[in-house]
């Protein structure tokens, strides 16, 4: 009989035969024997059931995978390249749990295009042959910066810096720090300009006036923008040898006048003496460094004559220096 017939297969992996009893070629009609001419093999599983979509963000590509191939395995390794026909590498450190189906990469520049395959790590450690190549760009953001604690205060100047952790997928154009008497200062203030990339840098502050509260930040400006760290506030040490405290931030005629004790112990250099205005203070107060300081309490608003104790709510530390007080009483 000739013409055309369906056959509907047993579903699953592997190779199927089909015999067919007294064929004849279509040609010359003699007996068709070989049964491998009946051959086929279906496939449900292996690159056709692994899939890998990929979608740009700001400053990174995520991925997202499915897979029905294995049922046993121990993670996933995914793998990067700059072009399509390109060499491809390995990109997470450690291997993806078998949980995991998502992958976020950030060590990308903005506005390229990235291709990506991913595999199978079965149980023996063998990996499978990879994934389809799926591809994305991401899209630039400012850069993540860090700003590093002030050190060296003196009276006109400090040392700060910051730490770039991420360039937001475009390359880091300046860095440094920047300063104002006001909070969150900005690159329109005074700043330094300390080179490029990412890691730490250390910069200098100069020209800074005695005895003055400053703020600082770290700074990253990349093509899209600049990124701020942290908002970290200092207070530059006085040429006075005598510095005043009064809780109301009225000294009279008295400077610099400082409303906190702490405040004034940061600002004093090694050998001034604070007068204290009378009354109670609640405040921690802490001198953590190598100098050595006087508060001395007890004084009227203007700082004129010593009338009665001061009276300190919690006793004052000096885990480094020393600290002398005179006319203070520490409420038990």
């Amino acid at each position: 009989m000739d013409g055309t017939f369906t056959i509907t297969p047993m579903t699953g992996d592997g190779w199927h035969t089909i015999y067919v009893g007294n064929a004849r070629g279509a040609s010359d009609y003699m007996e068709v024997t070989n049964a491998y001419l009946h051959k086929f093999e279906i496939v449900t599983s292996g690159t056709a059931a692994m899939n890998l979509q990929a979608s740009g963000g700001a400053g990174y590509v995520d991925l997202a995978w499915a897979q029905d191939s294995f049922d046993l395995l121990a993670g996933y390794n995914v793998y990067r390249a700059t072009t399509l026909g390109g060499t491809y590498s390995r990109i997470n450190t450690n291997l993806i749990p078998d949980q995991t189906k998502t992958y976020r990469d950030t060590d990308i520049q903005a506005n390229l295009s990235y291709y990506y395959k991913f595999t199978v790590v079965k149980t023996d450690m063998a990996e499978s042959d990879p994934s389809n190549v799926a591809s994305a760009a991401a899209t630039a953001t400012t850069p993540t910066v860090s700003t590093t604690a002030v050190t060296s205060i003196s009276t006109n100047s400090s040392q700060s810096g910051g730490n770039i952790t991420a360039t937001g997928g475009a390359a880091i154009a300046s860095r440094g720090v920047c300063w104002s008497t006001s909070q969150n200062p900005t690159t329109a203030d005074d700043k330094t300009t300390n080179g490029t990339g990412t890691g730490s840098f250390e910069s200098s502050i100069t020209g800074l006036s005695p005895g003055t509260t400053y703020h600082v930040r770290a700074y990253a400006t990349n093509s899209t923008g600049t990124g701020y760290g942290s908002d970290v506030s200092f207070v530059t040490t006085s040429y006075a040898s005598t510095l005043y405290v009064s809780s109301n931030g009225y000294c009279g005629d008295k400077t610099p006048c400082y409303t906190s004790i702490q405040e004034a112990i940061n600002a004093a250099t090694t050998g001034s003496t604070i007068l204290i205005a009378e009354g109670t203070y609640a405040e921690s107060i802490t001198l953590n460094e190598s100098k050595s300081l006087t508060l001395q309490g007890g004084w009227d608003s203007s700082f004129a004559t010593q009338t009665s104790n001061t009276t300190f709510i919690k006793a004052p530390r000096a885990p480094q220096g020393s600290l002398t007080l005179q006319m203070v009483t520490i409420k038990p």
